[in-house]
């Protein structure tokens, strides 16, 4: 793999921790499309297992999260 890639893998990893998880915000931050993504994804293993990694980071979040709302009887 060249360099190139290799930084683009990182910077698209970045940008899904960055945006909790969101493809579309990563892909702007690393400036690479939604194909692109979804080859590194596809082809990569270890890409992709940072990616699930990271996905369940931003659900543990958001869970988290509606947890406390729920806690303080705020069903809005």
């Amino acid at each position: 793999m060249n360099k190139n890639t290799q930084l683009k893998k990182e910077m698209l990893l970045e940008g899904l921790v960055k945006s909790l998880g969101i493809i579309t915000n990563a892909c702007a931050i690393a400036n690479v499309s939604r194909t692109i993504d979804y080859g590194y994804y596809k082809d990569d293993v270890i890409c992709a297992k940072e990616v699930v990694y990271i996905s369940n980071i931003a659900l543990d979040f958001v869970e988290s999260q509606l947890f406390v709302l729920i806690k303080d009887n705020n069903i809005t």
